[in-house]
């Protein structure tokens, strides 16, 4: 069991002083530190300078330690994203070709999943007898279809209230239940061309006439929606752009250089 739990603080450790301490503080550290001259398995303390990751946003000290997580095998729709973007006309036209070009050609498959409370749930439900039994969940209907009866009205399709559904394994008939995860906000960013006319459930004619984009302003390169068009070609033959011009707008700089943020208080009042 790793003793560090997703919020950054020990879990479950058999000393119980540094219970719920968060790892990156530095009074964690001199407690770690008095319990190992205690147990006789200290040698020495001594400082040592390095570089250490922080979020960018906030400026926290970040925790790096492996875990499980669910993927979308995008390497598999490689070629038809290198295809789609080949048709964006994107302005400029290097942007296209070499930043966001050069990330595609170096395509990794998406880690989707998150460990935070609030996000779209991750659909998948798990056997709590056999993890193999495991089921993906594509609409409403297949889910009132799985629970067993029709979804009450005040229905909420987000946690905590989601993870009440469950049913039994068709395999087993142990218990099927939803795993811990959410969805990558980012997918709910690709989503949007599809979820704002709730397709390919309603609004058929909606959707086809305002898809693909004709302009798309974007600061960053990656982009969801181009995985989600490129995975859904893949299963129903569908052969559209994700959108037709695109301009990459730029990063405005402060005196030193650095990139105008909000976070970092660097910003000019317009």
């Amino acid at each position: 069991m790793n003793p560090v739990a997703p919020d950054g603080t020990f879990r479950g450790t058999s000393w119980p002083e540094i219970e719920g301490k968060l790892v990156t503080d530095k009074e964690t550290n001199r407690l770690i530190i008095d319990r190992l001259k205690q147990d006789g398995r200290w040698l020495e303390t001594r400082p040592y300078t390095h570089s250490y990751p922080h979020c960018w946003r906030c400026d926290s000290p970040l925790i790096y330690y492996a875990r499980s997580s669910w993927f979308v095998r995008t390497t598999a729709v490689k070629a038809r994203m290198l295809e789609i973007n080949r048709d964006v006309d994107w302005h400029p036209p290097e942007t296209g070709a070499g930043r966001f070009g050069e990330w595609l050609e170096n395509n990794v498959d998406w880690a989707l999943s998150r460990d935070r409370y609030w996000g779209t749930p991750l659909n998948v439900w798990e056997c709590e007898g056999d993890r193999e039994h495991r089921e993906v969940i594509g609409s409403y209907e297949e889910l009132a279809q799985r629970w067993g009866k029709a979804l009450p009205a005040d229905f909420d399709p987000h946690k905590p209230y989601i993870d009440a559904y469950t049913w039994r394994c068709r395999t087993c008939g142990g218990t099927m239940r939803r795993v811990n995860e959410v969805i990558d906000a980012w997918f709910d960013s690709g989503s949007m061309p599809y979820a704002q006319w709730h397709y390919p459930f309603d609004h058929q004619a909606d959707f086809k006439s305002h898809f693909p984009g004709r302009l798309h302003l974007r600061r960053r390169g990656p982009d969801a929606r181009l995985v989600l068009l490129a995975a859904r070609d893949r299963r129903d033959g569908v052969r559209l752009a994700v959108y037709k011009h695109v301009i990459v707008n730029d990063h405005l700089l402060d005196e030193h250089g650095q990139k105008m943020a909000k976070s970092r208080g660097n910003v000019v009042d317009p």
